[in-house]
């Protein structure tokens, strides 16, 4: 993918600004892009969003689903940029080409051959940081980062707009940057030879802040251009692409994190997917193992060990396996991703626990294999009803799992826990609340299951679940929410009680 700009340039000129200069940048609002890392753009990752952003819904791709809105909130943690009462006349024309024609007389050119060179060369010399700097930092900032002629030259769209400086800060940035957005996707998509003009610096940035892959491995700070750089940017598309292609993380949320346990985190926008009516995301299942392992410290004598596992080691292994691995590579990428997991459980021994729970995300739909190293049998619980046995039902699936847990197991140095589970019966738990109706409590049966099931017999099984909605699972859903935000080992329990997220609709 071709771009005129790059944040590499802007980095450069930014390093060389001395404090006067710097006053005048945070004065204008962008004081943000003093921190700037960035000094690379990852062409490949970068050339499919631009391919697949979708301008109608304004929404970034994503693997799965249609995909997550971006709005004018993730404007400003990506970028910075100040969000001003005045909003920009994206129709104006300039009306201010006499700084242009100064500039042009200045550097001996055309006014239509001006390079962002020419701007940089007069605007250094500018060493107080006065209103002629500040007009001609605007120029490079419209030019690297909002939009960028194809033919390279410096032909700026906010010449009105920068007249006079003190008003600068006052407009609405983030509305002209995605407008920009929208119009550069327009053009750029009838020929993707062209030059990219657009933000293609915010597409990116906001892309890798939001959407994880795994868990997020980049510390988050504001504004995000803050954080990444050349280094991790690389690693990132790196990781996609071995993931077996873009978009395949989750939505990570442009808000606050609400519950963060042994770096497994779930933000606000995640945790409303527990609103009523609505299908639970995978974050927030992943957060509630976190929770239960953490309340496994609370558990009498008499109750069996219990370990539960994330969704995702089984992402693009046992499920929707990556194309580009054989059996032995997606083998070992679930070994890795489990072992990593458990680094986190204290004194960790697999011999200590008498039950696993793996959760399983699989078509948009949630279930639950338990391994019972107690009644050596392998539990599959899952809310929907069916007849079919667990080969047409789940596939290769269980199978897999399966081995590539015996693999696990043996690794580990606990060969006989593998024995075990090699001999283990098979077991469609056949509960009385199953049922074929409800499918968008699937999240809700699966967190309600892992939190109630002890390996004992189905009657002993108290889940209090039913087969028919009801304003039960609403307030389940609630219990759930509380028992996360509010625990002691969320370690932004204090951010939540300064800020508590709305409470759940009682409807």
């Amino acid at each position: 993918m071709f771009f005129r700009s790059t944040p590499k340039y802007f980095k450069k000129v930014v390093s060389s600004f001395n404090s006067k200069q710097q006053k005048a940048i945070v004065e204008l609002g962008f004081g943000s892009l003093l921190n700037l890392q960035l000094d690379y753009m990852p062409g490949k990752l970068a050339f499919w969003l631009a391919s697949y952003y979708n301008p109608l819904k304004g929404t970034l791709p994503l693997f799965v689903g249609d995909g997550e809105h971006i709005d004018e909130e993730d404007v400003h943690l990506t970028r910075g940029f100040p969000r001003g009462r005045i909003l920009i006349d994206r129709k104006g024309k300039n009306t201010n080409l006499a700084l242009m024609d100064g500039i042009a007389a200045e550097v001996q050119k055309k006014r239509k051959y001006l390079k962002p060179e020419d701007i940089e060369s007069i605007m250094m010399k500018e060493v107080d940081g006065g209103d002629y700097f500040k007009k001609l930092s605007m120029l490079l900032v419209e030019y690297c980062f909002i939009k960028a002629p194809a033919d390279g030259f410096v032909r700026p769209k906010i010449l009105k707009l920068i007249e006079d400086v003190s008003e600068i800060i006052n407009y609405d940035w983030f509305g002209y940057l995605l407008f920009v957005l929208l119009t550069a996707h327009e053009r750029w998509i009838k020929s993707k030879s062209r030059y990219y003009t657009g933000p293609h610096v915010f597409l990116v940035t906001c892309y890798v802040d939001r959407m994880i892959l795994g868990r997020r491995n980049v510390e988050r700070r504001f504004p995000t251009i803050s954080t990444w750089n050349r280094k991790n940017l690389k690693k990132r598309q790196e990781e996609e692409i071995n993931a077996g292609g873009f978009g395949r993380g989750f939505y990570g949320g442009a808000d606050m994190v609400v519950y963060k346990c042994n770096e497994i985190e779930v933000t606000h926008k995640q945790l409303l997917s527990m609103l009523p009516y609505a299908k639970v995301g995978a974050a927030v299942v992943n957060g509630w193992s976190s929770y239960l392992n953490w309340n496994e410290k609370y558990k009498s004598q008499e109750s069996p060990s219990r370990l539960f596992l994330t969704t995702f080691p089984f992402s693009y292994t046992v499920v929707d396996q990556n194309k580009e691995w054989d059996d032995e590579q997606a083998m070992k990428v679930f070994k890795d991703r489990v072992v990593d997991e458990m680094k986190y459980v204290e004194n960790f021994l697999w011999r200590n626990f008498n039950l696993v729970f793996l959760p399983i995300f699989e078509s948009d739909h949630f279930y639950v294999v338990c391994f019972d190293f107690l009644n050596q049998t392998i539990n599959i619980i899952d809310n929907v009803y069916s007849e079919d046995d667990v080969d047409t039902r789940y596939g290769n699936k269980i199978s897999k799992l399966i081995k590539y847990f015996i693999n696990l197991l043996e690794q580990c140095h606990c060969s006989s826990y593998g024995r075990i589970l090699a001999r283990a019966r098979r077991v469609v738990v056949p509960m009385r609340w199953r049922t074929k109706d409800n499918l968008i409590d699937g999240g809700v049966f699966a967190m309600r299951h892992m939190e109630t099931y002890m390996g004992t017999k189905l009657a002993d099984w108290k889940c209090d679940l039913t087969n028919k909605p009801s304003k039960a699972f609403q307030l389940l859903r609630a219990k759930i929410c509380s028992a996360m935000l509010y625990c002691n080992d969320n370690t932004v329990v204090d951010t939540v009680l300064v800020r508590p997220p709305p409470t759940l609709p009682r409807d």
